[in-house]
């Protein structure tokens, strides 16, 4: 997805664990970060609505470079799996981003008897996500 700002204020926001949270975690969810400036380490935590379920997701960030991208791997939730967020210029040059959005895993050991569920849900999460991200970035840009 293209967004309206630059690399740098795309890193600045990732690097924000409350501006993260906001279009990461589930509507109305509950989020919460154990720092205030995204790190190696830091964990965050937030609800995940799988359709009649709202398993807590915990992730802690395996990696971060304002530059480029943050990695977080989970701990606890229905998904065992590496996220990352990675952003680049994108096609107007240094005044948008491309962002990127990848998970790679499988379904925990208790869900695992729902890999079709989780894969739907999954997808419409990220979906919704992306769509988050990218609506918060242009009111946080202005542009």
């Amino acid at each position: 997805m293209d967004v309206p700002a630059a690399p740098t204020e795309v890193g600045a926001f990732m690097e924000d664990a409350e501006k993260f949270l906001a279009f990461w975690a589930s509507p109305g969810g509950r989020t919460s970060s154990s720092t205030r400036l995204m790190a190696p380490g830091t964990v965050l935590e937030y609800p995940l609505s799988l359709g009649p379920f709202t398993p807590s997701w915990i992730a802690v960030v395996s990696h971060f470079n304002p530059l480029e991208q943050i990695v977080l791997r989970s701990t606890n939730g229905p998904v065992d799996a590496r996220t990352t967020v990675a952003w680049a210029p994108g096609p107007a040059g240094h005044e948008s981003s491309r962002i990127t959005l990848n998970v790679d895993g499988r379904p925990a050991r208790r869900w695992s008897r729902f890999p079709g569920l989780l894969t739907v849900v999954t997808q419409r999460y990220l979906v919704a996500t992306g769509t988050r991200l990218l609506e918060t970035m242009e009111r946080t840009t202005g542009r």
